[in-house]
C-alpha cells in the first residue's frame, strides 16, 4: 500500500511547526540561524512529498502569511500566483487548487524560477542594506572630521 499522506504529517507537531515555519517567528524559541536550518530541512522533505503539488497549489490559491508550503516560502508562492493568473488561471473558481496543481505539474521549471527570483531579491536586499550601513559609517566619520575609510590620515611633521 502506498502512503499518500503529506510527509509533514508524519512528524511530531513540534518538529513540523519548526521545520515548516508554522509558528510565529517572533515567538520561535530558537535563533534565526537555527530556524533557517530547520526550514531548509523542511524544504528538503517537501521536495520528496507525494502531495507537494497539491500542497503548493493550495497555498497559492489560499495564501498564508507564514511558513513553507509545497517547499516554498511566501514570496515565491506569491510570484507563482501572479504567474498563474497571467497564464489565465482563475483563482476564484472552485477547481482552482486542482487547476493550479495541474499547471504546476505541466510547468515544473516555474517553481525553480520563482525560488531563484526570491533568492536574488534576498541577495539584492542584503547588498543594499550593506551599502546603506557603509554609507552611514562614512557619513558619521565625516561628521566627526575623520577620513571616510576610518583612518585618521597621516601626521606630517
Amino acid at each position: 500500500m502506498i502512503d499518500d499522506r503529506a510527509l509533514c504529517e508524519r512528524f511530531p507537531m513540534e518538529w513540523a511547526d519548526r521545520m515548516w515555519g508554522l509558528n510565529d517567528p517572533d515567538e520561535a524559541p530558537e535563533s534565526p540561524a537555527k530556524r533557517r536550518v530547520m526550514t531548509a530541512a523542511g524544504m528538503v522533505v517537501c521536495a520528496e512529498c507525494p502531495i507537494r503539488m497539491r500542497c503548493l497549489a493550495d497555498a497559492i490559491v489560499n495564501p498564508e502569511r507564514h511558513g513553507i508550503r509545497g517547499g516554498l516560502g511566501r514570496l515565491p508562492r506569491q510570484r507563482l500566483g501572479t504567474m498563474a493568473r497571467a497564464a489565465g488561471l482563475d483563482m476564484s473558481k472552485r477547481s482552482a487548487v486542482i487547476d493550479v496543481a495541474r499547471w504546476l505539474s505541466d510547468n515544473p521549471g516555474l517553481i525553480g524560477l520563482a525560488r531563484d527570483a526570491e533568492a536574488k531579491g534576498r541577495a539584492d536586499r542584503r547588498r543594499r542594506e550593506a551599502e546603506r550601513l557603509q554609507e552611514d559609517r562614512t557619513n558619521a566619520s565625516r561628521r566627526r572630521g575623520g577620513e571616510p575609510n576610518g583612518s585618521q590620515g597621516e601626521l606630517n611633521i
